[in-house]
């Protein structure tokens, strides 16, 4: 899609027109059903997700993520704030930011969701071949698991089983640190300064 500047409106190939809401619809539910087949528990054991965790954590320069995790952990009534951000933030902001492109700045909407469509294959494709737990789920790692002390609705203490949630295995690549580049990227675009 070759965009133009034409009077100062970004256009494709001369339109404006919206991609087709329910084309939109199906190619966010297909990504959902993968990464739920990719993502769910079941389809690898802790065991081998905990190894790779540990495996790069190893390769990880020491200190800088254990100390911020402790210094976290001393603040107790940051704990369900952190754990909501974490758990919500994500998404929501990404998902705001995806409408409003569709609906304010349709010209850009389309690279936008593709962009996203293959920042989340990639991920997935990674989560697949190479899954690995986050260090706050690696046992005897020393970090803290505030997500877990939280008691918000996305602890794990319930359960008190890693992997119970679909993306325990999912910190590498971090679609939470890759959604938040792609939701900065796309403002940028959408915005004139």
């Amino acid at each position: 899609l070759a965009a133009r500047e034409t009077g100062g409106d970004w256009q494709y190939g001369g339109g404006r027109r919206r991609p087709d809401w329910a084309a939109e619809v199906a190619i966010g539910a297909f990504l959902l059903v993968i990464y739920d087949r990719v993502a769910w528990p079941a389809r690898v054991g802790p065991a081998l997700a905990i190894g790779h965790g540990r495996d790069l954590l190893a390769l990880s320069p020491e200190g800088f993520e254990k100390a911020a995790d402790h210094l976290l952990a001393g603040i107790h009534w940051l704990y369900a704030p952190a754990a909501y951000y974490y758990d919500l933030a994500h998404i929501n902001i990404t998902m705001a930011v995806f409408v409003g492109a569709y609906l304010w700045r349709a010209p850009i909407y389309r690279q936008a969701r593709s962009a996203l469509v293959v920042v989340n294959l990639i991920g997935l494709a990674v989560f697949w071949l190479y899954p690995a737990a986050p260090p706050r789920l690696l046992p005897d790692a020393g970090f803290v698991d505030i997500v877990s002390k939280s008691g918000t609705w996305g602890s794990y203490e319930a359960s008190g089983e890693v992997g119970e949630r679909a993306n325990a295995f999912g910190s590498m690549p971090s679609l939470h640190l890759a959604w938040a580049v792609w939701v900065a990227l796309t403002v940028m675009t959408m915005t004139r300064r």
